[in-house]
């Protein structure tokens, strides 16, 4: 990626360890996105929050191992390093056990992060960090701080609706501060209900959150169907692709690394839901969250898939 096109990317929000079974993996949304949107060429970082333990000593290490900055961890003297037990069923799609009152649910404001997010180009968060309010608010702050003149960044929510950790007061707060809206069409009948909207089309729920919101594009994800695009003047659908799914954990991130990454580029709507789904399913056939991988891999995938 030439100089030109690298961009500065900040992720907000949890770090953890996937634990399947005997294994484990490093995960969480943010850590995912902000390691594929480096893959894309990007110049990438998450602001979050371990314990000082083990398991939160062998994140930074990986962290590190994974060409991203570990400056913007911060590391907590008393809460655990959070950690998800994750189970797969026969379709490869992944649930979800996530442990409460751990490191970053405490992830404070300091300022270096707030440095760090002032100088981003596109800054990504979701809804799960925010469940405690310590997190919320200084999600918040960084935020609002990434907002200010004169460098404005690009704020995507990745809207990860997990257990139940949001609530209607969450879900606006952070689409009052994004963007780019990336949601899965799950959740997204969810958020209808919330607002009770039950009975709008997705085309129609889409129109009134970029108008009520300032958003300027609302992806909708259908899983292995796709996604679908929405602009205030355009609806686009991107089909999905045929993959032997080893387990979806991570590729939803990858898909909105890709999808920022070209609509960084200034890319046609139907190219961003091309190559985002053509990442999200790369990753689906890999197994965790962070498998590594190039544009040029991502290139070959596509041509092998063509072929077949």
């Amino acid at each position: 990626m030439d100089s030109h096109q690298r961009k500065r990317i900040v992720a907000l929000g949890e770090i953890l360890w996937d634990i399947f079974g005997e294994r484990k993996h490093l995960g969480g949304a943010p850590l995912n996105f902000a390691f594929h949107a480096s893959q894309f060429g990007h110049d990438a970082a998450i602001v979050s929050r371990v314990g000082d333990d083990p398991l939160g000593r062998e994140i930074l290490a990986a962290v590190e191992q994974m060409h991203l900055s570990p400056d913007y961890i911060q590391v907590d003297p008393q809460k655990p390093t959070g950690t998800v037990n994750v189970s797969v069923n026969l379709f490869g799609e992944a649930s979800f056990d996530i442990v409460e009152d751990v490191a970053w649910d405490y992830i404070e404001v300091s300022k270096a992060n707030e440095a760090l997010v002032r100088s981003a180009d596109v800054l990504c968060f979701g809804t799960l960090a925010q469940r405690r309010e310590v997190s919320r608010a200084s999600i918040r702050q960084l935020l609002a701080a990434a907002q200010s003149e004169p460098r404005d960044a690009l704020i995507v929510c990745d809207l990860n609706l997990r257990q139940m950790f949001y609530s209607p007061e969450i879900i606006r707060q952070s689409l009052e501060f994004c963007r780019v809206l990336r949601v899965k069409e799950e959740a997204l009948t969810t958020v209808k209900g919330l607002f009770g909207r039950n009975g709008a089309s997705d085309r129609e729920f889409a129109l009134e959150l970029m108008d009520t919101f300032g958003i300027l594009l609302v992806c909708v994800t259908h899983s292995a169907r796709g996604c679908t695009l929405h602009t205030p003047d355009a609806k686009v659908r991107s089909p999905g692709l045929v993959v032997d799914v080893v387990d979806t954990v991570g590729a939803g991130r990858a898909f909105t690394a890709a999808m920022v990454t070209k609509l960084l580029e200034g890319a046609p709507l139907a190219e961003v839901g091309r190559y985002a789904n053509l990442a999200g399913a790369y990753v689906a056939t890999q197994p965790g969250a962070t498998p590594r991988f190039s544009p040029y891999v991502l290139q070959r995938f596509e041509l092998e898939l063509e072929g077949q």
